[in-house]
């Protein structure tokens, strides 16, 4: 599988429901892929909100 097919996401604090960290592991939608390429080079070392919604949710995100 591609690298850039497959995704990690931490719930922030204000999304966790009960006082517990959620980490999600899943593949990535073609399309969340194409816009990442796209948006990829804006990204930056530091973490920030994302440029773009990805399938209308907000998430920050940093480039290694």
């Amino acid at each position: 599988m591609p690298r850039d097919a497959v995704s990690l996401a931490i719930n922030s604090a204000k999304g966790c429901t009960q006082n517990q960290l959620h980490i999600h592991i899943d593949c990535l939608a073609p399309d969340v892929i194409r816009t990442l390429h796209e948006v990829g080079p804006s990204i930056g070392t530091q973490w920030k909100p994302l440029p773009v919604r990805l399938r209308g949710h907000v998430y920050s995100g940093a480039h290694r």
